[in-house]
């Protein structure tokens, strides 16, 4: 969040931004545009989602596969409530991919990244040491066997 950057370019105004980090709030931005059935329909409600979308101005979850890049470098602070909403997710077309710049494989954010991603298929995390890499390194470990195995399960 250099110099008020995220807050003035990245986050909607309004949005409360607390400077810390946290993987919650882009992940409910990707549920309130793509999936925003998992807010406002709940339970057999869900069953009548067209009907309601039309009443209500919602629109319908996207059917589309998504793919969301989180880039931290740090420690999450909202690690409960993020996992909360990954969890909500595995039955969506959208793959999480955690990009961890300046993260030691030891660390506590290192930790919950790969915790993150040994409990879910549709999340993978890649920790860089320094920001130094190519971007072939880039592409060539997002495009690893995890991800184009969710790519043909869709």
């Amino acid at each position: 969040n250099h110099a008020g950057y995220v807050g003035r370019h990245i986050y909607p105004p309004g949005t409360n931004f607390t400077g810390g980090t946290m993987y919650a709030p882009p992940i409910e931005m990707l549920i309130d545009e793509y999936f925003p059935a998992m807010n406002s329909l709940q339970g057999a409600k869900k069953l009548f989602s067209g009907f309601a979308s039309r009443l209500t101005g919602k629109k319908a979850d996207a059917e589309l596969p998504a793919v969301m890049f989180i880039c931290t470098d740090g420690k999450s602070f909202d690690e409960s409530k993020s996992f909360e909403l990954i969890n909500g997710l595995q039955s969506k077309p959208v793959f999480i991919i955690f990009l961890g710049i300046g993260i030691h494989e030891s660390s506590d954010g290192a930790t919950y990244l790969n915790l993150l991603k040994k409990k879910f298929d549709h999340v993978d995390t890649h920790l860089f040491l320094n920001g130094n890499f190519k971007s072939d390194d880039l592409y060539s470990r997002i495009a690893n066997p995890k991800f184009i195995k969710w790519l043909g399960d869709l």
